[in-house]
Parts: C-alpha cells; structure tokens; sequence
C-alpha cells in the first residue's frame, strides 16, 4: 500500500511540476542565467524558478497543451494535472514556440491569451511591436511576452588589427569587411601567424546569412505562416557570403569556451555577437578585460536601406492554459517586467540588454565599461535595439525551425561549391538549392493543413 502511494504521489509530482498543497508559484525556464531575475515572493507567495534543458522543457509543454486541452472546461471535474495547472509560467526558446500556433485552438490549448491584461498594462505599451509579433499566434493573439531584444554586433580585438596597421571599424559593407579580413590574414602568414584568423564565419550554417538576410528586409515567413523562399535577395546574399568565406575567416569552435580561448591567444580578432553571446565571452575569458571593443553590423549595400543590426535568438514568457491560477501568474509577469533594477541587474550579469526601453537609459547600463576599453557598450546595444529592421519581427510558423535547417544545408552546399571568379554561376547554383528547399518546405506545409501559395 505503502508503495501505491508513493508512486501516486510520484505521478503527481511529475504532472503538477510541485507538491501538493504547495503555495508557490512554479515557473520553468531553459536559460540559467534568466533564473535569477525573477522575484522571490509574490504576494506572500514564493517563487519557485526550476531550470529545465531546452528539449525536455519542450516536451513537458507538449504534455501540458494536451493535458489543457483534452479537459473539459466546463465541468467541475478532472485529473491530477489535467484540471489543476501544473505549472504556472513557461520561459521559452524562439524556434519551439511556432508548433503551438499552428491553429487558434492548438494555441489555445497551450497558452493563455494576454491580450486583455496587456491592453490594461500601462508598463507593457513601450513592449517593442517587433518583438510583440514574435509570440503572437496566426490570430493576432499574444500568448507569450518578450524576455529580450538580442541587437547583435561585431565583437573585436582592436589591438590585433592596429599590429598589422588595420582598423575594423573603416568597413561599411560586408564585401569590405570580407577585403579587410582578407588583408588581416595575409598579414598575419607574412608575420608566420597563418592560425591567426581575422573573423569566425560559418560555413556549414546561415546563422550569419539570417543576420543578413533580416537586415536586408528578406522575410522568410509569408502570411500565414507559410515558407517562403522565393525572395531572389536569398540566393544573392547566399553567392556573395560564399565569396567572402572563400577570402577570410574560420569555422565557430564546438564551445564558447574555445572560443574564447582563441580570443585570448590571439588566434581569433573578430566574431558576430549577440548581446547573449558576448555575455557568454566575457564570462568564459575574464582576461579579455580591455582588449575588446564592439560595433554595428556592416550592411549588405551602402544603396539600399539596410539595417546596422538585426536580432540573433529569442526567449518569450507566458502562462500555459492549464495554469491553476492565472491571475497570480500575471502579477509575478507584473513584478518580473516593472521591476526595471533587477533587469539592469540581469544586463550587468548577463549582457542581455533588457526588452523595456525605459531601462536603457539606467546610468549602469549607460556607463563606460572597463571589460570593452571604456566603451558604453549598453550605449550601443541599446541605440541598435532600437533600429532594428522590421524583419526582425517575425512571423510566427511551426515550420521556422525547418526553414532555419534548410537554409543551413543550403548554405554549406553552396560554400563548398563556390566558384571562385565566377559569382553568377554560384548564385545559378544557390537558386536551384533554394528552389528545391522550396518544394520540401511546400509538402511539409501541405502536410501541416496549411494553404496553398
């Protein structure tokens, strides 16, 4: 008997996420560094933050979707973790949330609509659109809130560049950034230094290319939530990123750690940061302090109207549907947004650069900082955040994760296949790429119920 109960118990606990008769509020997070923002106590109720990895936390939303919406709202009734809410604030990543919203009553199942209280939500009305339209499903409802805005940049090592009698701040365009990395390297095997690498530049994914892509205005995603691949932009700014790792530049390492063990041996000079990343360097290599400077983005072409910056990742914050108390939930959402200290705080500790613009003129996250030379660079994150192209507001699809994996294998076909000296037959070879990842994007939407072009 005994046993019995243990294991119902047992169940319980795995389906509810705390113990019975528990008054605390329960938030999952996949982001270590996010669990320290949140308030200890709300309304005499503590706060309990669970730090879950990123695949299993999408499983358990999974289960909790299916659990809220197989139940029956209207009656009294409902099993352990079905009618009580297991959980009672969700922190997610970008790429899992688009599965959710496949169709209104999927999202519905999942997430509660916080529409209603955000309109009432004075705090909420600086919230910017383009990240608003992230975690908001086909409808127009907002399920989820932004935890952050990711401006990215380039990180470097000024002191590198000056030996060799370069400057990285001179290049306005990728193409004479790629010509200046280029020289930086030839310097470099004069001096015997060929391992000295100028930039990290993926070859093998488009994690790059995106960044470009979204500031060049490319959006990905038609209305309604369909692949969209079919913008000859893609395959042009697919030939000339093959051109430009062709000239300079090394693979991303396997770790941040090793990365940043080149930045410290001089090995590496340049590398795309998002403000998470950077955050990420300067935590594993403490004794970069001083050597590291950061600045905008290059653009694909000085005629056209691209943006300094675009957004690298996402996190977003909602109530699931099977939520026990969703007012509660809310006022810790209240307490997490309004509390603008401990975002700054989250920014000092994390480099994350807060959602709410009102924090970015905080004198802490203004000031000069001694890791970046003096530089401000809250500064900058925070004038770049505030550029950023509209195509950082993505459309939401369950298929952007699949787009992403497309655009990768395209990406590192066409790498490998660049003919040097011969652009127009690299792009001929990218839009066939393109066009193919277009029919397999088309039946995966097919299968989906999704409509046609």
């Amino acid at each position: 008997m005994l046993l019995v109960v243990a294991a119902v118990g047992a169940v319980f606990l795995f389906l509810t996420g705390k113990p019975a008769g528990s008054g605390a509020l329960v938030v999952w997070t996949f982001d270590r560094a996010s669990a320290d923002s949140f308030p200890a106590e709300v309304d005499g109720r503590s706060v309990e933050v669970r730090r879950v990895p990123v695949r299993l936390l999408d499983v358990r939303v999974m289960a909790l979707s299916m659990a809220a919406g197989g139940r029956d709202k209207g009656s009294g009734g409902g099993g352990v973790g079905i009618q009580g809410g297991p959980v009672d604030l969700v922190e997610t990543e970008m790429g899992s949330v688009g599965k959710y919203f496949l169709s209104p009553s999927v999202a519905e199942g999942a997430w509660v609509g916080l529409g209603e209280r955000l309109a009432a939500a004075p705090w909420a009305r600086s919230l910017p659109e383009s990240r608003l339209a992230v975690w908001r499903d086909t409808t127009g409802v907002q399920r989820l809130l932004p935890r952050d805005i990711h401006p990215t940049t380039l990180t470097y090592q000024p002191e590198l560049f000056a030996e060799v009698g370069l400057d990285a701040t001179v290049a306005r365009t990728w193409g004479e950034l790629a010509e200046l990395c280029g020289a930086y390297e030839r310097a470099r095997a004069e001096l015997g230094q060929a391992s000295h690498r100028a930039i990290e530049w993926p070859r093998a994914n488009a994690s790059v290319v995106l960044l470009i892509l979204q500031q060049r205005g490319v959006e990905l995603i038609s209305a309604g939530g369909r692949p969209d691949l079919s913008d000859p932009r893609i395959a042009e700014t697919l030939a000339a990123y093959a051109g430009w790792v062709g000239r300079a530049g090394v693979p991303p390492a396997r770790s941040v750690e090793l990365t940043a063990g080149d930045l410290v041996a001089g090995r590496l000079a340049m590398l795309p940061t998002a403000d998470w990343r950077a955050g990420l360097i300067e935590r594993a290599a403490p004794e970069l302090s001083g050597k590291l400077r950061m600045r905008p983005l290059p653009v694909f072409s000085l005629t056209e109207n691209n943006a300094p910056t675009a957004t690298w990742g996402g996190t977003g914050i909602g109530i699931p549907a099977s939520a026990l108390d969703p007012e509660a939930s809310w006022r810790l959402l209240e307490l997490l947004y309004t509390d603008n200290s401990a975002a700054v705080d989250r920014y000092l500790a994390t480099r994350v650069l807060p959602v709410l613009p009102e924090t970015w003129g905080d004198p802490r996250l203004t000031a000069s900082e001694p890791f970046y030379g003096g530089q401000a660079v809250g500064r900058l994150l925070a004038a770049l955040a505030g550029a950023l192209p509209p195509a950082a507001a993505r459309r939401v699809s369950p298929l952007y994760p699949t787009v992403q994996m497309e655009l990768n294998g395209v990406t590192s076909a066409v790498v490998s296949g660049h003919a040097e000296g011969d652009p127009g037959a690299t792009r001929a070879f990218a839009e066939r790429l393109l066009a193919a990842a277009q029919v397999r994007l088309d039946a995966r939407w097919a299968a989906l119920g999704g409509a046609p072009r």
